[in-house]
């Protein structure tokens, strides 16, 4: 009798309890063999499914992230990279290659940028060379595989989901009104934009207009400089009656992450509040910033 081995009907017959050992080892190797190479043909058959209805189509990350690489655990957890990323310069990216390496899965893709186009009134799609790298395990710890197809729609969005989860808020109504073709997007008078906000500021007689006291200017990202791009970017803000600036809102953006730079120094603007016959008031108004490149 062989020592650490059931000589009970394990499942694979009772005969293989009387099998010399190097036949029993050749038999089991053989098995291990076998569910090896079944798991790496369903890993190969992951990655041809994913490959065929996601290359070269452009998703929108899920979390915007700048890293160049993001990995992930079995879990969908990420372990490496997780810098916030820009809107227009992190969260588009064009799936280019779907493969194996090792016990690996890679989804290799192109930044996609987005800049606005003053003809189109709407951002538009912009060159980038910037490449994104994402691996996440093919298997567990316990050796459970890992579903490629899950991972993708917990990483990129589905269809129909609009915005990242992690989408600034002053990026929202602009977006959903160019989804919905709202007349005009750029317009900070239309009702799109006014719902819960107060009146808007207006030069009438015994009305004081709200100056900036402090104010932090915004810097170029990297990519808008390369890029040579100059423009005018519009919010929509509230001032309250303590000059307090709050619910920032995009009317019209620019691209190439300025938007963010613009948005990140205007929350730390102070103003003198707007007065109406002497009181002050809570008004709303468009605030312009120029970017532009000497």
């Amino acid at each position: 009798m062989l020592s650490g081995f059931d000589t009970q009907d394990d499942g694979l017959g009772s005969s293989m309890s009387k099998l010399p050992f190097s036949s029993l080892l050749s038999l089991l190797l053989s098995v291990a063999l076998a569910t090896t190479l079944h798991a790496k043909s369903q890993e190969d058959i992951a990655v041809k499914q994913v490959k065929a209805s996601l290359k070269g189509k452009v998703l929108t990350l899920r979390h915007i992230y700048s890293d160049d690489s993001l990995i992930f655990d079995d879990q969908f957890k990420l372990v490496k990279g997780g810098t916030p990323g820009r809107w227009t310069l992190d969260g588009l990216v064009k799936i280019q290659k779907v493969s194996l390496k090792g016990r690996k899965y890679v989804i290799e893709g192109k930044r996609i940028h987005q800049k606005y186009d003053p003809k189109d009134k709407q951002l538009g799609r912009y060159r980038s060379t910037r490449m994104i790298t994402v691996e996440l395990p093919t298997s567990s710890a316990d050796g459970r595989p890992v579903d490629l197809r899950l991972f993708m729609q917990n990483v990129f969005l589905k269809t129909g989901e609009l915005y990242p989860d992690d989408l600034p808020p002053y990026w929202k109504p602009y977006l959903t009104c160019v989804r919905d073709n709202h007349p005009d997007c750029n317009d900070p008078n239309n009702d799109w934009y006014t719902r819960g906000y107060p009146p808007m500021v207006k030069r009438e007689q015994g009305m004081t207009y709200p100056l900036p006291t402090h104010r932090e200017e915004p810097e170029y990202t990297e990519d808008a400089r390369k890029a040579k791009l100059n423009g005018m970017i519009i919010f929509l803000a509230a001032i309250d009656k303590e000059g307090n600036l709050h619910s920032l809102e995009l009317i019209r953006p620019l691209g190439l992450g300025l938007d963010e730079s613009a948005a990140e120094k205007l929350s730390q603007w102070k103003y003198s509040p707007a007065t109406q016959d002497g009181q002050p008031v809570d008004v709303r108004l468009n605030i312009e910033i120029h970017f532009y490149l000497r």
